[in-house]
């Protein structure tokens, strides 16, 4: 009876191992896995490349972006140097005419009332030496009128 017993356990045993044998992992999963790995390597190292390609873009000493700004700084760092004297310049100059600008409004005030004060007296002169005027014109024309009618006799 043992015999039937171990056949029976070691049927059982190889059908556990079958199953598991058709299993997906051992159909091709890992053929799948391992092609997924390479293609992951493959990017990666493509990734690398790009990555050393840029980093000598930026890094080389020659011709690389750093060298070349440093470059441009150092050819252009005269006019740099004016340019941010001239800032420096400038703002000093907003800066003083602001505090010009200050006591300009207090005097800019101060004309535009003398202004209006002057434009009052100017109506008020005119007004009067119209009426002077017009005083003036009435007596001279009285004046003829009492010579006329005095001396010219109408007939």
């Amino acid at each position: 009876m043992r015999n039937s017993s171990d056949s029976k356990d070691i049927i059982a045993l190889l059908n556990t191992l079958e199953n598991k044998l058709n299993h997906t992992v051992f159909n091709g999963g890992f053929d799948t896995l391992l092609n997924n790995v390479e293609m992951i390597e493959r990017q990666q190292k493509q990734l690398l490349e790009k990555f050393e390609e840029l980093n000598a873009v930026i890094y080389e000493p020659d011709n690389g972006l750093f060298s070349r700004i440093k470059r441009a700084e150092n050819l252009y760092s005269d006019e740099i140097k004016d340019l941010k004297r001239n800032v420096v310049e400038m703002k000093d100059w907003r800066r003083n005419l602001e505090d010009e600008d200050s006591g300009a409004l207090v005097r800019i005030e101060k004309n535009i009332k003398i202004l209006d004060d002057l434009s009052v007296w100017k109506n008020t002169v005119t007004k009067a030496v119209v009426a002077a005027l017009g005083t003036v014109g009435l007596m001279f024309v009285k004046t003829i009128w009492d010579f006329i009618s005095n001396h010219v006799v109408l007939k």
